[in-house]
């Protein structure tokens, strides 16, 4: 028996080590992607809003470049975006099309900066709470914060 004992705790030793680095190389997979996904759209996209005084001004007011800003973020990071936030972008997008037609005085797109207005505050909302998800799995500050309690008086 001991000589059994003497080849089985070594063994058994090895593949427990093993399969608690695969755990934890795993583990720190995972949370580099929600890091990388948190840096690259939630934190520059909540910067945006900060910087726009979006919590006081409508998306439809930003002006073409202030828009062309949270277009690019969007679309270029699309990757990292959540589920519910993508499944608003087609329309969202679309929306931006139509705005386009707007500023340009084309009849038939007065409904487009309320609709992307509309879209806008979908999209923001959807980022906020992903956010505030992110950074609590990450340990860090609620950024959005600010404009969660603003949206909550403001509703």
């Amino acid at each position: 028996m001991q000589n059994f004992l003497a080849y089985v705790i070594p063994i058994l030793s090895v593949f427990l080590s093993y399969l608690c680095g695969r755990l934890q190389s795993s583990a720190s997979q995972k949370k580099d992607a929600i890091r990388k996904r948190y840096e690259s759209f939630y934190v520059p996209f909540i910067s945006l809003l900060y910087r726009g005084r979006a919590d006081l001004i409508p998306y439809s007011q930003h002006g073409m470049e202030g828009r062309g800003q949270f277009m690019d973020l969007i679309f270029e990071n699309i990757q990292y975006i959540d589920e519910q936030t993508q499944s608003i972008l087609l329309d969202f997008y679309t929306a931006n099309l139509d705005f386009l037609e707007y500023d340009d005085g084309t009849p038939g797109y007065e409904d487009a900066p309320v609709r992307a207005d509309r879209l806008f505050e979908q999209i923001t909302e959807h980022v906020l709470l992903e956010s505030a998800k992110l950074s609590k799995e990450l340990h860090l500050p609620q950024i959005g914060a600010a404009f969660c309690s603003v949206r909550r008086t403001t509703k």
